[in-house]
């Protein structure tokens, strides 16, 4: 029987803070602001728009550093359209995040108490 567990806080962490990874941003190689990471996620962003806002990025630079149509990438990170795994190692690899940091956590089923 499934446990029903409290969400712990290190479960909203992104996938390189959990796995220990020396997370820099591939623009300015720094760290990234993790406190304006969790504030976009708090406040609804997705997690390339989370991690784009604390790496300092705007959305036309990370577009064409990623290789993208601003307008495709636009797309990409309002959700408006599932990017395929091309562009997703492409925006990963633009914001210097591990692949896994730029999907979006899988819903948690809830188990009735």
């Amino acid at each position: 029987m499934p446990s029903n567990r409290a969400l712990r806080a290190e479960d909203a962490l992104p996938v390189s803070l959990r796995a220990g990874h020396d997370v820099r941003c591939a623009r300015t190689d720094a760290a990234p602001d993790f406190w304006i990471h969790a504030a976009a996620l708090a406040a609804g962003a997705g997690p390339i728009e989370a991690w784009r806002r604390a790496c300092g990025h705007c959305q036309r630079e990370l577009a064409a550093a990623a290789g993208l149509a601003l307008e495709r990438y636009l797309l990409i990170e309002r959700g408006a359209v599932e990017p395929t795994p091309h562009e997703v190692r492409a925006i990963a690899a633009a914001l210097g995040v591990p692949v896994g940091d730029c999907v979006p956590a899988a819903p948690r089923a809830r188990v009735p108490a």
